[in-house]
Parts: structure tokens; sequence; C-alpha cells
């Protein structure tokens, strides 16, 4: 089967975990990732074992215990090095409590390394956390143990997984409380304001919390990334209506006041850390009173044999680091080395906990409104990592494995340079795998004593050149879900090959940094001082499988910045989910970047295959030969740019050059066993892609399975019996490429066993095929006038005549061009041979050769339909007559202005008759139709338009709010924002579109433009007197989206809010419904009627209904009710099915007094009537209960009644029966009154007795008559 955009599964750690279970998770395997490390003793090595002592000299035979002392034995003896030092560290665990450092001192010297090594074939763990014992079943699935830590817990791993904090989805009400900022007040105070200082929410959806208010966190998401908050008390709200989570301050403050990425008060929100939340398979929760940890676990877990960890409270375990750009540590390895569960418990601001990050894996500590570039990122730092190296050189990390981390796993940050990370392992990384710079590295060397500037002047530096290859990064940003995968900001010379990058939240590679707002440029952070840091960075023959899988608005490969002389290339893209995704990501001021063949295989869903659009101050990009499953792509490429189509393959049967990449992306073979037996053994590993093998090839490139033994066959799928021939080709296991079968057909790749064991048939297939004839539609010509026709077939073959004759004066070349000036009239007929590297293949063709040129076909453009706002595209009908005695086929060419072509088709027309073309999707301009037919007669062009009329609309509704585009308050004033509004069609929601592309309002008499003619993002979409400027011109796409002329930015409702007054501003398009609107032209608004109440009504409730019917069918009524202006209840029905009439029914229960009913409805398109009223008086009767019953009092029957007063005031009460009356002028309310009345009969009928309450106050009167049964006493 063909694979679709959803990466298969395509290596071992991504379904399972044998190779760590069997590898690391056992911390005493002696057997683990192959290592460069010898075992035999060295003349200068020292050795740690698990079971040593620091006490020991450190030698094979009496090792030390830990790490910490064979670093200090080693500065003992580096000063003066004649050769490497090697410290070897045998297979097992060694717990780690504190971070593990390196300095200066610790480096190699005389050109010589000290190196920290696994010894061979064993598995050192450097385990970071702590193991857990003594589970017992707490209630159900939920089982508990012990654990002894001081802070809350945010990991926990069963089995080797990845347990999450008991969560729950719910909804805010919104802001509760505000917590006010002044500048100065701390050091993290560098502005004022004033922020929310917690959350409301249902009480159905938040329970009370029985304890550790203040370790649970509150996650909310925007667009590509997340901001998490601490709690630090949950509540209720003054009037027992609201769940209250108040937030840790400032922290809180922090991380919702800043310009982008901000923590989200309304809106989604995700709860974690709390017993209540506990009811999902996976998820844990540690109470920290009780010092006890809680798991749910799943069915197939058991807890008495479960292997458990937490983290224990070391964020880092390795740390390299000098202190100076002239005083770096250097000439240090590390390798074969297993670095685990680290910790973090979120950054920390005077005790309150959160997360905030405006983009990427860093973190920011300081209250700012302002977006984070204008303070040259002083505010922001990164997270922590499980390996951090700073102020270094030719540093080397070599098939180390870093897992299970609480933030990120390797860390290059300043001012490090010629150093590798090769064949290394990141799996389950709570943020970023491999990071390499910081975003301060916009300048080298500016900090100043007040600028607050991370590093000085003699530290900073920025990462210089840093290989980073063959290293297998699995699984990232699983708690940060905006971190990129590998994420490098300013650095030079880094190259980034041979990767495999899998399963990630956000972006698999973020490169670059600064947007365009360090370019240098007017309106830029510092105009004429453009960053230059950054340059000479390599991002080729990667596979990056499955990523994107959450966040948005990125792609696997995402860049920023000018990077000078940087080069994208050779990489596999395997799947990119559907959404606001794209498969290749040139973000803002990307420039001098080339992008080159490339392979992405994504869903047809996602916004752009390469988001390179003329926006943001992108320029001088070069993105040639991409081949992809789908072609979505912004209209205008960016200045000095070449951008080359993409070459579309939507089965993904890619060309053999395609095919190629594919194939030698990703590892290298010397570190394929990486992945694990199981993954390169899979037939999906060996074809890593499905490829059309025509007849220039006689083999295809495969990956290796690393197993020589076994038996890679190419054969037709269900095959079970292997046999070299015709359909069946085989290699050795670990062979490079195999021979193609002889036949045409579709193959797929199997692995045999040296034991027979045959694998499933390989996901992807090869589709064989040979030379074959595609296009011999020979065209006819004419004497003495140059000819030329080129054959088409596949396979790359070459072409001959083997039998008759082309037409005198013509020659076949090799690659099937027929040229020349023909000599002779006549109809000639040869035999063509296509020969290619597989197989021959012979047709005859016909070439008709005129005297004299043929008639030219007469060409009227019949009919050009205007581009309407909406559909953006307009039609032009051609109509082509064939004035000849012969049948013609007739091609039609469409170009643009700018001579692109944009419109083809062809028409076989009979002699003497007419055919029509309709030229379709034709945006407004000029353009010219060429006809050309195949008898040789001379083509036409004609020119026509496509125009767009003036078109007044109603309205311009937002698809996501269904609110309209507005000037609030009928101003006219030139600088009004324009925002948000119901619908109500009247003057300053008419909005006008010109024939240049203008939105007016007011009838004509204003434009919309951008505030201050600016074009960045923000920027407000204000009134304007209209003088045609390009930034008063807007560009309406078929999805919707109104897009700026100038900068193809699209009009925005802000943070994709929906409420009334929502401001409109300049946004880069995404493809969400707050970017698109619906242009409605319905002008007449529905009726309505009000059919009740129809005067004045003497009771306590009033009965509403009202009657509507529109033409475009009605969405919905309703009906307030109003007492003194004042809104008393409100009232709506939602109309099914945009009928055409309608009815609304509402009953109300009202006190008495005057009152005023309102009423409309809205049609489909949202428009509103006018909202009419009617003034009624509701006569109210006093409220009051009344029980009527008979009993015997001896023999006579006596009959009983009793009054309560429901009302608000006291009433009198009279009782009428057929044996008496009894009142009373008083009763409070609230207060019964009972009265008997003795028949004096032995037996009576049933009756009724009659009640009549007055009013005290009011005078308000009521009757009731209560029946009693019949009752017989004697």
């Amino acid at each position: 089967m063909i694979k679709t955009a959803e990466a298969p599964d395509r290596y071992g750690l991504r379904a399972c975990t044998a190779l760590v279970a069997t590898v690391v998770a056992l911390v005493v395997a002696l057997v683990g990732i192959p290592t460069p490390a010898s075992a035999a003793p060295a003349e200068n090595a020292f050795y740690v074992a698990p079971d040593g002592d620091d006490s020991n000299a450190g030698t094979l035979e009496a090792p030390f215990r830990t790490l910490d002392r064979a670093r200090d034995a080693v500065r003992e003896v580096n000063a003066d090095m004649s050769g490497d030092i090697h410290v070897y560290l045998r297979g097992g665990s060694y717990p780690v409590d504190s971070t593990v450092e390196f300095g200066p001192e610790d480096s190699g010297s005389n050109g010589h390394r000290v190196i920290y090594s696994a010894f061979e074939n064993e598995t050192p763990v450097l385990e970071a956390g702590a193991e857990i014992s003594g589970w017992t079943q707490h209630d159900g699935d939920i089982w508990s143990a012990p654990l002894d830590r001081a802070d809350k817990l945010r990991a926990l791993y069963v089995n080797d997984q990845r347990a999450v904090m008991a969560y729950k989805n719910v909804s805010s009400q919104g802001c509760y409380g505000e917590y006010t900022i002044t500048a100065g007040q701390a050091p993290w105070a560098w502005e004022s304001g004033t922020e929310c200082d917690g959350a409301r929410y249902a009480l159905s959806d938040v329970p009370e919390i029985s304890g550790n208010a203040e370790d649970m966190e509150i996650q909310t998401a925007t667009t590509w990334t997340t901001a998490i908050v601490g709690v630090r008390d949950v509540t209720t709200s003054e009037d027992g209506t609201s769940r209250v989570l108040l937030f840790q301050q400032p922290g809180a403050a922090i991380a919702a006041g800043a310009f982008n990425g901000n923590f989200q008060v309304r809106g989604s929100h995700k709860l974690m850390n709390a017993y209540e939340f506990l009811d999902e398979p996976g998820e844990f929760y540690y109470d920290r009173d009780a010092k006890t940890v809680y798991y749910y676990k799943a069915e197939s877990e058991d807890m008495a044999t479960a292997s458990v960890f937490a983290p224990g409270n070391v964020e880092t375990v390795l740390s390299v680091a000098g202190t100076s750009t002239t005083d770096r540590v250097h000439d240090l390895s590390f390798e074969g080395i297993t670095v685990r569960h680290t910790d973090w418990d979120l950054a920390e601001v005077d005790g309150a906990s959160f997360k905030q990050a405006q983009q990427a894996n860093i973190i920011n500590s300081a209250y700012v409104h302002g977006n984070f570039h204008v303070y040259h990122y002083r505010n922001v730092d990164l997270q922590p990592a499980a390996i951090e190296v700073t102020s270094a050189a030719n540093i080397s990390l070599e098939r180390n494995r870093v897992e299970h981390t609480g933030a990120d796993g390797i860390s290059l940050i300043n001012d490090v340079v010629d150093s590798q990370l090769t064949g290394n392992v990141t799996r389950d990384i709570g943020g970023t795998a491999i990071n390499v710079g910081h975003p301060q590295h916009v300048y080298i060397g500016d900090a100043a004593e007040d600028n607050k500037e991370k590093f000085p002047a003699d530290v900073e530096g920025a990462p210089t050149n840093i290989q980073i290859t063959n290293n297998y990064v699995y699984d990232s940003a699983k708690l940060f879900l905006g971190s990129p995968a590998v994420g490098a900001f300013f650095v030079d010379t880094m190259t980034f090959e041979h990767n495999v990058i899998e399963k990630t939240s956000w972006a698999g590679i973020s490169m670059g940094w600064g947007w365009w707002n360090f370019n240098g440029s007017p309106g830029s952070i510092e105009p004429g001082n453009p960053t230059t840091v950054a340059r000479n960075n390599s991002i080729r023959y990667n596979e990056f499988i499955d990523t994107v899988n959450d966040r948005n608005d990125t792609g696997p490969v995402y860049t920023l910045g000018a990077q000078p002389d940087t080069i994208i290339s050779h990489n596999y893209i395997d799947g990119v989910r559907a959404g606001h995704t794209y498969g290749l990501h040139a973000d803002e001021a990307s420039a001098y970047i080339t992008f080159d063949s490339n392979v992405l295989d994504i869903s047809d869903g996602v916004t752009y295959t390469i988001n390179s659009e003329d926006w943001g101050s992108k320029h001088n990009l070069t993105i040639t030969n991409t081949w992809a499953t789908v072609w979505n792509k912004y209209a205008n490429d960016p200045p000095d740019s070449h951008i080359e189509p993409i070459m579309v393959y939507e089965d993904a049967v890619w060309p053999l050059a395609a095919y190629a990449v594919t194939a030698n992306s990703g590892l290298e073979p010397a570190y394929r066993d990486l992945l694990g037996a199981e993954a390169t053994m899979s037939p999906d590993h060996v074809l890593p892609a499905s490829v059309e093998a025509d007849g220039s090839a006689t083999s295809i490139p495969i990956r290796g399975t690393g197993d020589a033994s076994a038996t890679i066959w190419l054969a037709p799928e269900g095959t079970t019996d292997f046999a070299s021939g015709d359909t069946m080709t085989a290699a050795p296991g670990d062979a490079t490429s195999i021979e193609l079968p002889s036949e045409a057909g579709t193959y797929h790749l199997f692995v045999v066993t040296e034991s027979g064991e045959v694998s499933a048939a390989s996901t992807d297939l090869v589709r064989r095929t040979l030379a074959e004839f595609t296009d011999v539609d020979v065209p006819a010509g004419v004497v003495d006038v140059p000819y030329s026709y080129e054959l088409k077939a596949t396979g790359s073959p070459t072409f001959d005549v083997i039998d008759g004759a082309l037409p005198d004066g013509l020659t076949l070349a090799e690659d099937g061009t027929i040229s020349g000036t023909p000599t002779t009239a006549g109809t000639f007929t040869a035999d063509i041979q296509a020969q290619s590297a597989a197989n021959a293949v012979t047709t005859t063709i016909t070439i008709r050769i005129h005297a004299e040129r043929p008639a030219s076909p007469v060409v009227t453009v019949t009919e050009e339909r205007a581009s309407t706002p909406g559909n953006g595209t307009g039609v032009a009908a051609l109509t082509i007559g064939n004035p000849t005695p012969d049948e013609v086929t007739y091609s039609v060419e469409v170009a643009d202005g700018a001579g692109e072509a944009v419109f083809s088709s062809t028409a076989t027309v009979d002699a003497g008759a007419e055919a029509a073309i309709e030229a379709t999707d034709l945006v407004i301009g000029s353009y010219t139709a060429t006809v050309t037919g195949n008898d040789a007669s001379e083509p036409v062009t004609v020119s026509f338009e496509i125009t767009e009329a003036e078109i007044r609309y109603a309205k311009v509704i937002g698809v996501a709010s269904e609110r309209c585009l507005t000037v609030p308050g009928d101003s006219t004033d030139v600088g009004t924002q324009a925002i948000l509004f119901d619908c109500h069609g009247e003057a300053n929601q008419r909005i006008t579109v010109t024939a240049d592309g203008e939105l007016t309002v007011f009838d004509g008499s204003t434009c919309l433009g951008t505030q201050g003619g600016g074009t960045g993002t923000g920027t407000a979409i204000v009134t304007q007197d209209c003088t045609g400027a390009e930034t008063q011109k807007w560009e309406i796409q078929p999805d919707g989206s109104i897009r700026s002329a100038v900068t193809g930015v699209c009009m925005d409702a802000w943070e994709a809010a929906t409420s009334n007054g929502t401001r409109i501003a300049l946004w880069w398009c995404s493809g969400d419904a707050n970017q698109r609107w619906m242009f409605d032209g319905d002008m007449e608004a529905p009726t309505v009627s009000l059919t009740s109440p129809a005067g004045d009504v003497s009771a306590n409730e009033v009965t509403v209904n009202v009657d509507a019917s529109d033409d475009v069918g009605l969405k919905s009524i309703s009906a307030d009710i109003y007492q003194d202006g004042e809104l008393v209840q409100s009232t709506h029905t939602d109309v099914a099915d945009g009928a055409a009439t309608a009815s609304h029914e509402a009953t109300i229960a009202l006190a008495g007094g005057e009152y005023e009913v309102r009423y409309a409805a809205t049609d489909l398109s949202g428009r509103t009537s006018e909202t009419e009223s009617f003034t009624f008086d509701l006569i109210a009767q006093p409220e009051f209960t009344v029980e009527a019953w008979t009993e015997c009092v001896g023999p006579k029957v006596m009959l009983r009644t009793s009054v309560t007063n429901d009302d608000d005031e006291q009433v009198a009460v009279h009782v009428s029966t057929a044996y008496g009356e009894k009142s009373w002028d008083d009763v409070n309310p609230g207060r019964s009154k009972s009265a008997r009345f003795m028949t004096e009969e032995s037996a009576v009928s049933a009756g009724v007795a009659t009640v009549t309450v007055t009013g005290v106050t009011t005078g308000d009167t009521r009757t009731e008559e209560m029946p009693y049964d019949a009752a017989h006493c004697g």
C-alpha cells in the first residue's frame, strides 16, 4: 500500500521501547550501545564502577565509585599530557544527587583529550532519579507508594514510559481579582501594569481540592506554544457561584502580561496536579504532605513488578563550563553514557512557579508588555538541560543517550566552538532535545553595566563550527509543547546532517532568531546595525518523521532571520498533519538561504507546502528541486528570490532522484544500530519511500539491514516463495542497492532472515515502468517553414528511425526532437524506436507537410465574467472557429500580464465548426489567449481583461464570530480602529469593495487602511481619507481571507476573539476562522410581528409570541422584557434549517407593573430587523396556596380549609363555603390561616371552597375555588 502523509511506524522507538527496555532500563545490564572505547587497559586510564570505592586507586581491579572522583583524579595528571587520558565507566547505575561539573581545569592538554567513556559493550547510567517501591492498592486501579520528596512532582516513569500529572480540561469563566505591578518594585518588575490575580470556573467543572493546592498548575495554549502558571490557593467566589484558582504571583503576571505566547486567562484551561483529577490510566499525583505518590495503572501493568522512577531534584547532570572566551574548557569527550530522569519544577520568581515563552525553549523572567525584540531578548533565558556546555572548545559527545528529562536534553549555550554531537540518542525529552546558542547572541559583546545582558563582553560568544551528525532525536517537547526538537539561535557554521528527528510537538528544527527586528532596516530595533552573527549553516540529509503533532504555525524545518550562505537540502520530511502547518517554513526575515532537493510527504491539508511568501522582510531565498505530495503556496515570492514550482506526486510514488534523497537521508550505516535491530530489519526501513523506477534505471538505492546474513528481496505483494527471475531480485542484507526486476509491474520489499523468517511486505512500493511512448500526436508542417517537435516517452530512452522516412528536410535527434525545414509537401510515415536501459518499444508516426499554411482559427472572447469577492476569480469564455476543410486540434494557452501561464486546454474542432472553452480561476488583470492548431496554421493571440465591478455589500461578517466588520460609534474620524460588532447593517457596517481593491465604509466616503501606513503584524486597521495608497488596498482570497495588497498579511480578529469590540489588525495569514470573512449583499431585514401579549395581562406571568419571516431565511428570533429601561428577561429561539417563516414563544414569570417587550429577528446573512416594542401592564395577583378537605368529628362532617400567603406582602383572606365564611385582614408573608366549618351533617356531597385574597398594599385581588371530597360519617 502506498503510504499517505501520515508517517509509517518507521523505527523501533516509535511504537515500543524494546531497545531501551533491554539496554537502559535495566541499569545493571552489560550490553548496550556500541561504544568507541577500548576495554584494554591504557597507560593513562582510570576506571569507575557502581561497586567501586572512591578511596581506591581507580584501576580496573580497584575502580572509583563516582564520576566526580575520577574527574578529580584526572586533574592531577592532565596539565602536561603526552597522550589521551581515558576514564572508563563500567556498566550499571551511578546515582547523581547534584550536578557533576567540569571546568577549564578538566581540559586536555598538548593536543590530547580527556575521554569519559563506557567500558566496551557496557552501559553506565548517570541516574538522576530515584526508584519507587512498596506499591499498594489504594482505590481500584489507583495505587500508592511512599516517596520522600520536598517539592511537587512533575514527572513519573513507569516501565520506562512517562506518566502525566493528573489533569482536567475546563473552560475558564475569566478574570478574578487584580494584581498590580509597579516598575522597579523588584528586579523582575521592568514595567508597570495590572493583571488578573486568579481565574473563575464553574463549580461543576472544578471540585474542592483536598490538599496541596499550591502544587497545582494551569496550562493554556496559543498557536505555537503553551504557558503554565502555578496556583497558590483554591477557593470559592464571594457569591458562591464560581470556583476560584488564585495564581502564584508574580509568576502569573509575568506569564499573562507578555506580548505573545502569553498565559490566557480566558478560554480553555488544562488544570494539572490534583488528586481529584486522577481518573485515567497513566496519570499520577504526588501528595507532598503525605509523602505519597498515587498512580492510576493501566490494565496491563502489574505494580508489584513495575519499574517506577521519579526525578530527584537534579536539573543538570553534566555541566561543562569555562569562565570566558579566553578560559574555555577544551578537548573533552563523553562517550556511551546514559543520562536520565532529570528534574525541573518550572521557572521561579520570588517563589512563584511558572513557564512562559514567546517562542521556543526559553523562559520569560521579567514583567514586560512589549515584544521581546525591544529588550534584545534580555528578559528571557533558556530552559535547563540534562547536559549543558558553555565557554568550551573541542568538546565531543558521542553515542550517549539522554532520556526522560524534566526540561531540555543537550544544550550548547554560549561560546561553544569546534565541537561535535555524534551518534547520540535523545528520547522522551521534556523540552528541546538539542539546543545550540542563546537568543541574546543577537549582538556579541554588547553587555553594559545597566542593560541586563546575561553574558559579559569577555564571556559572550556565538556557537561556532558545531557539527551535529547521526543523532536520533525521538519524542521531544513532552512537557513544553512549543519547544522545537532541535533549536539553534544565532549560530555560525553549524552542520546538522544525517540525523533522524521523530515525533515532535512543534518544529523539528528551528534555526535562526531575530525576525526582521534586527535586520537594520528603518523601523527595526537598531536601524543601520543589522545582526550578522548567524551564517554558514547547513541542514542536510536529515529525516523528519511525524513532526508538528500538536502546536501550529511551523514546519519540520523552520528558519528565522538572515543567515548568509546557509543551505537546507536533501532532507526527507515524512509526515506533517493537516491544519495550520507547513512543509517548510522560512519565517520572518529569512534571507540568503538555499532550499534544494528536499522531499515532502505531507498531508494535503497543510496550509502551505512551503511558507515563503513576500512578507516579514524575507528576501534572497532560493528554493529549487522540491518534491512534495501537495502544492499550496503563497502567491507572491520574496524580493530577490528564486522559487521553482513544486514537483507534485500526490500518491507519494517518487521519481528516482527524489527517492534517492529519501534513501540517503537519516543515519549513515555506521550509526543505524541506534535505531535497534528490530527497526533496521524492517522492510520499511530498508525501503523508506515508494519509487517509480523507469527504464533509465537498472537498480535503486536501499538502506541495509545491518545483517549481512539476511536477504533483501523485491517481489510482487503476497510472495511467499522467493526465487530470482524476471519478477524477483535479491540483495545481501547489508547491501546499499538492489537490482530492479526486468518486467514492468508493482513490487514490494521483503527481508528474509538467515533462518528463513520472512517479513511482511514493505508499506512502500517499487513501481517498475519501462520505455513507453506518451505523445506521438505529431503536428503538421509547412514547406520552407522551420519545424520542431519533441517525441515523448518514459524511461529516458534514445530515439531512432527504424523504418520509413521523415519528411524531406527533417531529422530525428537521439533525445526525440524532430527538427529542420521541410522541403516537400505530402504525408510521410516512419517507424520510431525508443530504446531505454531496460527495453525498447516502437511506434509509427505520420507527419503531413502543407504546401501553404492553412487558415488560422477564428478566436473571439465572447464573455468576460467579473470576479467577485468571496471567490476571487473570474471566467473568460472563448469561441474557436475552424475555417479549414479538415478536423484540427487546437491548444489554448492563457498567460497573465507577466507572461506566466495560468490556464491551458485543448479542443478538437470539426471542419467549419466551432468549439467553446472557458478559461477559469482568473484573478483580476490583463490576459492573452494563444490558440495553436496542430495543422501548422499561424497561432492566433487575443487579449482580454478580468475586472471587478464595484460591488456594495451590506456587511463583511467574521466566520468565527458571526459579527460584522464595524467602525465603532458611527465615527467618521480618521484613525478610528475597526472592530467586530453584532451585525445590524447600518452605514458603519456597509462595506464597498472597489475595483481598485479598496474597502470603503459610510457608503463610500471613508477607506479602511493600515494605521500610519504600517505593514507589520499588529498594525491596526483604521478609517482614513481615501488617497489611493497601497496600504488602503486589499486582496480578497478564495478562502475568504482579506490580505494587504502590500505585504500579503491578513486582516485578523485580534487573538482569535469573537466578542463585540474585538479589534481588527494585521497578522500573518493562518487560514484560521478569525481571518476569514463572509461577504453579504442582503439588504432586506426580516419582518416581525407580535401576536402576544395583545394588551394588559392580569396574571403573574406573560406569554410572548413573535412571528417572523425573511426571504433569505431566518437565523434567530429574540424577545426581551424591559422595565423602566432595564432588561428583566431575555429570550431567544434559533431557527432550524433557515426557515423562511418561524415563531418564537416564551412564558415569563413577572411581578406586577408596566413592561415593554422588544422583539427582533436575524436572517442567515446576519441582517437584523428593526427592534419593535410593545408596552403592557401586568396586573399581578397575590400568590397563595389553598387546601380544602373533609373529616369526621364524631358522627358529623367537618369541612376544613387552609390558606398560605406565598406572596411577599401582607394580604387579606376571605374564605366562603356552603357552611359559612371566614376572613382575616393581615396575613403576613409565609403565614397560613386555617378555618373549620361544622356542617352538622353526617354526610355531605363534594363541593368547593371559594378563597379571595387581596393585597393589603397593592389592592390586587385573586380568587380561587378549591374542591373538596364528599364525606360520610354516620
